[in-house]
């Protein structure tokens, strides 16, 4: 397969929740930041993409008028495969290293509209 360059890409993000916890509001918020590489690679009737990205994560938890903030690192890592058609297909894996690693994973179809 033809190899393209590597690609650097700057990315934040942010996630909130608020469950209820023993009757008061516990609320997250999250702020990952990072810098990802890539490269793309194509076949001519497909293209892969694999990826990695290191980050930091902020975190803000506040339960019933007290908080406290947290300054994590973690990483990311996924591929993507697209056929010429658009259609595809990607799986990601993410590791926090906080006070104990936490793993999450995940996958999913996409179509890109070229």
């Amino acid at each position: 397969p033809e190899a393209m360059a590597m690609r650097l890409s700057v990315q934040a993000g942010m996630g909130w929740i608020a469950p209820e916890v023993a009757g008061e509001t516990l609320t997250s918020l999250s702020f990952p930041i990072g810098v990802a590489v890539s490269r793309t690679f194509d076949n001519g009737s497909s293209t892969v993409r694999p990826w990695v990205m290191p980050r930091v994560n902020v975190t803000r938890v506040s339960l019933a008028g007290a908080s406290s903030s947290e300054v994590d690192f973690g990483a990311s890592a996924g591929l993507s495969l697209t056929m010429n058609s658009g259609f595809g297909f990607h799986a990601a894996v993410d590791l926090l290293a906080a006070n104990s690693s936490l793993w999450q994973g995940g996958a999913g179809i996409h179509y890109a509209i070229h």
